[in-house]
């Protein structure tokens, strides 16, 4: 009936004809970031999360509060070559398939 896939710390459930939505959902962001890495994936930054979004805005501020990443869509993802050094703040404005809202904050550090 149902297939699980095992996303780091998260759990994404689906069905085939009819997704049914969690009544607890959860999504994960990265806190650091960096373009010169050994490993598939670590210059990208994605948001992951166990329920899908009915509305979704994410936004990535440098240090100067200037918006530097804004998405509408969470299979858009960040990039973080060619940026510089330095801790980024995020906000995410979102909804859950349940209804459930997100309004949080928070912080990136991209190292290269």
């Amino acid at each position: 009936m149902f297939r699980i896939m095992l996303i780091p710390f998260l759990f994404v459930y689906t069905q085939a004809r009819l997704q049914e939505c969690p009544d607890t959902c959860h999504y994960f962001i990265p806190n650091t970031l960096t373009p010169d890495c050994d490993q598939a994936g670590c210059e990208v930054l994605n948001v992951v999360s166990n329920c899908s979004f009915t509305s979704y805005a994410f936004t990535l501020y440098n240090k100067w509060a200037e918006g530097v990443f804004h998405s509408t869509s969470p299979e858009n993802n960040f990039d973080c070559t060619g940026h510089e050094n330095g801790i980024y703040t995020w906000k995410l404005s979102a909804k859950y398939c349940n209804s459930k809202l997100i309004d949080e904050t928070g912080i990136i550090t991209i190292l290269n």
